[in-house]
């Protein structure tokens, strides 16, 4: 009995030190890449922003903000503040770490890298390797690195994803820390707040019913019916993206063609849309520079990693979880893929922003083993009945 007990303790044991040898590995792999990004990234290609968040003066509009009066920050757009904030936060780290631009790196990965590790122990054993695997791709490592607002952006998304998966499997509640990140996330990008609150809202609710498929639809068909609402306005922020792209000195498109072209081609196009944004250099331009070619490469291995993982699991998983992250990966790639149609470094860029999401839907929610932890949190027991997919359903 007591050898029991204490090989019941010592297995634990092993396992954090395992997990903290991991995470201790993977901080410094990240601080590589800041160190990566500063020397060779820079030297390669502008990246204006990060410098602006490595000095010591701050932006025009923060200093103009500071002769203003506080309601005056109200009337800020959201990419506007959204710059302030990572514009201060950079000036502090500048005051803190001697002006390095190295160590500044480290210091806005260091925030991304708690709120991975956070996800990380949030999910279940048998989904955490494939996830942390994925975590260390080296464009999502190189982006959430250095000083961006991708660092910001990705705690965010990683803290609140962290937050959805203890809902399903210990019925976790809400915090100031995740509250606090929905808020930043609404600051810094707002539609990411779309697939987030559907994912949300299908588990709270799905705790009610005992039609969860049917709920994860209904769910599904009633947000699409606001494409059609807001079809018009949805058309109007895509050309506008684009015309940003086209116009605007430093994000100058490096794809001479306009992607959309005609109304709703924001619709239209989608499957195109969502390619391109995904994948960032096409085969064509994978000529044009080494960086291209790592990254295509790199996209292939990981939409392979994505499909074959889905498949895997594609014959034992529940209705609803088939439900819930097909609806998460849509409404992730509906509002983002503009952003990357026109850039393959902008595309990968804003990649590395919202993939977790991704990530999310397809090696975490789509686990039969946490269905049934889920569901057997109200009834007391797993309830194996009608939880696959079938040809019969």
């Amino acid at each position: 009995m007591s050898d029991t007990v204490q090989n019941q303790t010592v297995l634990p044991t092993r396992l954090a030190l395992t997990w903290n040898a991991l995470f201790l590995f993977l901080y410094l792999y990240r601080v590589v890449f800041s160190v990566l990004g500063h020397l060779v990234v820079m030297r390669l290609t502008s990246i204006g922003d990060t410098e602006s968040y490595q000095s010591e003066g701050l932006s025009e509009s923060l200093l103009k903000l500071q002769t203003r009066d506080i309601g005056d920050l109200v009337k800020l757009g959201d990419f506007q503040l959204s710059t302030l904030i990572t514009d201060w936060l950079g000036s502090q780290f500048f005051a803190l770490l001697g002006g390095s631009p190295i160590l500044i790196n480290i210091a806005f990965q260091t925030i991304t890298f708690i709120g991975l590790v956070y996800f990380i122990l949030s999910v279940p054993l048998h989904s955490r390797k494939i996830l942390v695997g994925l975590i260390m791709l080296p464009s999502f490592t190189l982006w959430t690195s250095i000083a961006s607002k991708e660092c910001i952006v990705t705690f965010c998304v990683a803290v609140i994803s962290g937050y959805l998966v203890r809902q399903y499997t210990s019925n976790a509640r809400m915090n100031v820390v995740h509250v606090f990140s929905v808020i930043l996330l609404y600051i810094f990008k707002p539609h990411y707040l779309i697939p987030i609150t559907y994912a949300w809202a299908t588990q709270y609710f799905g705790r009610f019913v005992r039609q969860k498929e049917l709920l994860a639809y209904l769910g599904l068909f009633l947000s699409l019916i606001g494409l059609v609402v807001f079809s018009e306005k949805i058309n109007e922020l895509a050309f506008h993206v684009q015309w940003t792209f086209e116009v605007v000195a430093d994000v100058r498109s490096t794809r001479v063609q306009s992607f959309f072209v005609d109304e709703f081609d924001v619709f239209f196009k989608m499957p195109e849309g969502f390619y391109l944004s995904f994948m960032g250099p096409t085969l064509e331009e994978v000529a044009t520079s080494p960086l291209h070619l790592m990254t295509f490469i790199e996209s292939l291995v990981l939409l392979f990693i994505l499909i074959i993982s889905l498949l895997v699991r594609l014959k034992d998983m529940p209705v609803y979880n088939f439900i819930t992250s097909l609806g998460i990966i849509f409404w992730v790639l509906l509002p983002n893929y503009p952003f990357g149609v026109m850039n393959a470094g902008s595309a990968i860029r804003y990649r590395s922003g919202w993939i977790l999401l991704i990530f999310l839907a397809i090696t975490v929610l789509s686990s039969r083993e946490m269905y049934l932890t889920w569901r057997s949190q109200k009834t007391g027991r797993i309830d194996r009945s009608r939880t696959s997919i079938s040809p019969a359903e």
